[in-house]
C-alpha cells in the first residue's frame, strides 16, 4: 500500500514539477508564435526592391531605413573627406575613450615539448587615449610629416599590421592631404617590391619587426629616401639593420621622432582633400597575380561609411569594437571609420593574442577579448570556421558532453527558428561560448568570402549573436551588401546597401542569365558612389571592368550571383573559378571546395582541374587530430604527419570519406574528385600560397604542388590504360 502510494506521489511530482514546466516553457511559447507568424506574418519580409520591375535586368535598392537610422546620418552629411570627418567626431566626442591598445612589456622564450623554442609575448591591460588626445596626436604627426618632406598630393606606404599607429598614421597624412597607399604586412618580397615601386614613394612608414623583411629588398627600392617606423618593445639599432651605403640614402625616424618634430613646427600646415581626390590606393591581396592597387576616394569611403549606417540602430553608447583583421584591408578600414563616427571606442588586438588560449601570449596571460569585452567584431570566414571545429573537437571528446551539446544546441536552434529569445539555455549554454570572445559580444559582421550556412548556424546559437553576412570588394569600397538585423536566414549575403545599386548581367558561357528560374542569376554589377577610381597605372583593366551608364558608375565584379524575390543576394559562384573539363562540362571549384570542407578531414582544399582532362584532383590541408585518430584506427599512430599525409592507406580512407559527403551533397561524377593529395605544409601568406585575407591562391598552389599534380595524374592515366585492358581482355 505505502509503496503505491509512494508511486502515485512520484508521479505527481514529476507531473507537477517537470512535465507542466516543460510544457509552459515549450508549448506556450510555441502557440503564441505560431498565430504570430501564420496568421499576421504570412508573408516574407520585403528588404529590396527592383527600380522597374517590367525588365529582370533592373537594379535593385535596398528599401528605406529607417528614419532614425537616417537621422543618425547628420555628421556624414556635412563632411566632404575622410579628414573633416575624423575631425568632426573627434571634437564631438572628445572625452570619450577613442583607441585602446596593450603595450608589449617583454618576451620570453619557451621551449615546447618537441624542442621547438618560440616567442611568448607578456602585455599590458587595455590602455585608452581620449578622442581629444588622438585628435592632437595627429595633429602632431601631420605638422611632423610635413617637416620632413612630406607634401599634399604625394602617394606615402604604410606597410604595417594593424595597430594604433596605423591608424594614426593614416589620419595625419589625409590632414596633410596627402595619399595612403597600403601593403599587407604579410606580402612576400615581390609583392613589397611591386608595390613600392609602382607608387614610386619616396616615403615609407612600416614597424620596427617589418624593418628585418624591408632589409632584403631595400637595394631594390631605389626611390626611398624615408623611413619613418613604428617603435616596438626592443627600439632597433638601424646602423645594424642596414648597410652603410643605405644609412646615407635614406633617413630614419621613429614615430615618437615625427611627433615631436610636429611640436616643433606648429606653423606648418597641410591642403583640404576634397571629396575626388584619392585617399588611398590600396593594393589587393593578389588572389590572381600581381596586388592591383585600387584608387579609393574620400567619397568612395565615406559613401561605404554611410551605407553602413543601416547597423546604427543596434549600437549603444558603450559599445566597443574590436580591431584586428589588417587594416590594410578595405573592409577592415571602412569598418573602424564607420564605428568611430558613431562614437564607439575601438581596442586593437591582434590573431596572435586574441583569446587566452592563443599561441603568441605566455601561459596565464589573459587574451585580448578577454581584457577587451568587445560588443561587435568583424570575422573573415575561416576564423569562424576554426572556432567551430575547435569547439566541436572538445565537445566530441566525451560522450555525455556531446549529447547534453546536442541537445541544448538543437533547442536554441528551434526556438531561435521562431524568433524567440532563450534565456535559460542562453545562461546554462551560450554563456561558456560567449566568454571566449569576452561575453559581450552581440554582432559579428562577417565577409571577405562565403560563409557556410553551418558555421553561420553555429556561431549565432552557440553564442547567442547576431552573424550578419556582407558582400564588398575593395574596388567598392567594402560596400554592397549587407544582412538586415532582424534576417535570420543564411547562404545569403544580405541586400543592397543604402544608396548602392546591384544588378545581375547575363554569362553565357557559365549559363548563367537573369530570365533564369526560380529567381535571376548573372553576374554581379555594382553601381553607386561607392565604387572607385579604378587601377592606379593600369588604364586597360579600368576600362575593362568599369563602366559609367547614365551618370552612374559600375563595376563588374566577376561574381556570380542569385536575387530571391524578397531581395535577399547569394553568391553561388565565380567566373574565374570555373573550368571546362574536356568533356565539355563545366565545374563550379568553389562550389566543389565548400562541399568538401563539410567532411571533419579536411581544414582546407584547392580544387585542381584541367581543360584537357575529365577528372578533378583534391589538393588538401586535413586536420591533425581528425586525421590521428583516423591513423590510430589504422595502426599508423607511430607515423608523424607528414609520413600519414603521404600514407596511401590514410589517402584512400580520407578520399573515400570525402566522395561519400560529395554524393549526399548532390554533386555531379565529374565535380566529385578521383583523386586527393594531402599536403603537410601549412597554407599561409609567408608562403604565398593563400592572400592576406586567406583567400587561396590558385595559380600558386598549383606550381607549389604540379609534381604532385603529375604524378597523380599520371597515375590515373595507368589506371584508365589497365582497365581498358583488362576489359579488352574479358
Amino acid at each position: 500500500m505505502n509503496s503505491s502510494a509512494n508511486s502515485m506521489s512520484l508521479k505527481g511530482i514529476f507531473f507537477k514539477f517537470v512535465f507542466l514546466p516543460l510544457i509552459s516553457y515549450n508549448l506556450v511559447p510555441l502557440l503564441i508564435c505560431l498565430v504570430k507568424k501564420y496568421l499576421f506574418e504570412r508573408t516574407e519580409k520585403r528588404r529590396a526592391k527592383q527600380l522597374s520591375s517590367e525588365s529582370p535586368g533592373s537594379p535593385w535598392i535596398r528599401l528605406r531605413a529607417q528614419t532614425k537610422t537616417r537621422i543618425k546620418s547628420n555628421l556624414l552629411d556635412e563632411c566632404s573627406s575622410v579628414p573633416q570627418l575624423f575631425s568632426k567626431v573627434m571634437q564631438k566626442f572628445k572625452d570619450k575613450h577613442c583607441f585602446g591598445f596593450r603595450q608589449v612589456l617583454h618576451e620570453e622564450e619557451q621551449k615546447q615539448s618537441d624542442g621547438k623554442v618560440f616567442k611568448k609575448i607578456v602585455l599590458s591591460d587595455y590602455q585608452w587615449l581620449s578622442c581629444e588626445e588622438i585628435n592632437n596626436r595627429v595633429e602632431y604627426m601631420s605638422k611632423g610629416f610635413l617637416s620632413i618632406g612630406i607634401k599634399p598630393k604625394d602617394i606615402v606606404m604604410i606597410f604595417a599590421d594593424t595597430r594604433l599607429e596605423w591608424m594614426i598614421s593614416a589620419q595625419s597624412l589625409f590632414r596633410v592631404g596627402s595619399t595612403v597607399a597600403t601593403l599587407y604586412a604579410t606580402l612576400g618580397e615581390e609583392g613589397i617590391i611591386y608595390g613600392i615601386t609602382e607608387c614610386q614613394v619616396t616615403h615609407l612608414i612600416t614597424s620596427s619587426e617589418l624593418l628585418f623583411k624591408l632589409k632584403a629588398v631595400i637595394h631594390k627600392l631605389t626611390q626611398i629616401q624615408c623611413i619613418v617606423y613604428m617603435s616596438g618593445h626592443n627600439r632597433p639599432n638601424i646602423q645594424e639593420i642596414f648597410s652603410e651605403r643605405e644609412l646615407k640614402r635614406i633617413t630614419f625616424y621613429s614615430m615618437d621622432q615625427i611627433e615631436e618634430l610636429g611640436k616643433s613646427h606648429k606653423d606648418l600646415k597641410g591642403v583640404e582633400a576634397t571629396a575626388q581626390d584619392t585617399a588611398v590606393i590600396m593594393y589587393t591581396s593578389g588572389s590572381t597575380g600581381v596586388p592591383k592597387g585600387v584608387m579609393v576616394s574620400h567619397r568612395n569611403l565615406l559613401t561605404a561609411v554611410k551605407a553602413f549606417y543601416t547597423l546604427a540602430e543596434a549600437l549603444a553608447s558603450d559599445d566597443v569594437y574590436c580591431a584586428y583583421l589588417p587594416m590594410a584591408h578595405i573592409m577592415e578600414m571602412s569598418a573602424q571609420l564607420f564605428f568611430i563616427s558613431n562614437g564607439l571606442s575601438v581596442g586593437f588586438a591582434t590573431i596572435q593574442t586574441l583569446t587566452d588560449k592563443s599561441t603568441g601570449l605566455k601561459k596565464g596571460m589573459k587574451g585580448d577579448l578577454t581584457l577587451l569585452k568587445p560588443t561587435i567584431m568583424t570575422a573573415v570566414p575561416l576564423i569562424l570556421d576554426r572556432i567551430r571545429r575547435v569547439i566541436e573537437d572538445t565537445v566530441n571528446k566525451n560522450l555525455l558532453s556531446k549529447i547534453v551539446f546536442i541537445f541544448l544546441r538543437s533547442q536554441k536552434s528551434f526556438w531561435s527558428h521562431f524568433d524567440l529569445n532563450t534565456p535559460i539555455i542562453n545562461i546554462i549554454f551560450c554563456r561558456k561560448f560567449k566568454a571566449i570572445l569576452g561575453g559581450r559580444v552581440k554582432v559579428i559582421a562577417c565577409g571577405g568570402a562565403p560563409l557556410s550556412p553551418e558555421a553561420h548556424q553555429f556561431m549565432r546559437h552557440c553564442f547567442d549573436l547576431k552573424v550578419l553576412q556582407g558582400y564588398g570588394l575593395t574596388e567598392t569600397s567594402a560596400s554592397a551588401t549587407l544582412m538586415d538585423l532582424d534576417d535570420s536566414s543564411v547562404g545569403f549575403v544580405g541586400q543592397p546597401l543604402d544608396g548602392i545599386q546591384i544588378k545581375l548581367i547575363d554569362w553565357e558561357e557559365g549559363n548563367y542569365k537573369v530570365i533564369d528560374k526560380p529567381n535571376p542569376r548573372g553576374e554581379v554589377v555594382v553601381g553607386g558612389l561607392n565604387v572607385t577610381n579604378g587601377y592606379y597605372q593600369n588604364e586597360a583593366l579600368t576600362q575593362e571592368l568599369y563602366k559609367e551608364e547614365n551618370g552612374i558608375k559600375w563595376f563588374f565584379t566577376g561574381d556570380i550571383g542569385e536575387i530571391y524575390p524578397n531581395g535577399s543576394i547569394k553568391i553561388i559562384d565565380r567566373k574565374k573559378d570555373i573550368i571546362k573539363l574536356s568533356t565539355g562540362e563545366y565545374v563550379s571549384l568553389a562550389k566543389v571546395e565548400a562541399e568538401i570542407k563539410k567532411c571533419p578531414f579536411v581544414d582546407n582544399v584547392c580544387v585542381y582541374g584541367n581543360s584537357g582532362k575529365d577528372y578533378l584532383i583534391a589538393l588538401i590541408i586535413p586536420n591533425a587530430k581528425q586525421l590521428q585518430q583516423l591513423a590510430n584506427k589504422l595502426s599508423k599512430s607511430h607515423m608523424s604527419f607528414p609520413e600519414l599525409c603521404a600514407d596511401t592507406h590514410i589517402n584512400d580512407s580520407v578520399l573515400k570519406s570525402i566522395q561519400s559527403i560529395a554524393r549526399n551533397s548532390k554533386l555531379s561524377k565529374t565535380e566529385i574528385p578521383n583523386k586527393i593529395k594531402l599536403c603537410s605544409e601549412e597554407w599561409l601568406p609567408d608562403n604565398n600560397l593563400v592572400t592576406s585575407a586567406l583567400k587561396l591562391k590558385r595559380k600558386n598552389i598549383q606550381e607549389f604542388y604540379q609534381n604532385d599534380i603529375n604524378l597523380i595524374s599520371q597515375f590515373l592515366i595507368t589506371q584508365v590504360k589497365l582497365w581498358k585492358y583488362k576489359l579488352n581482355k574479358t
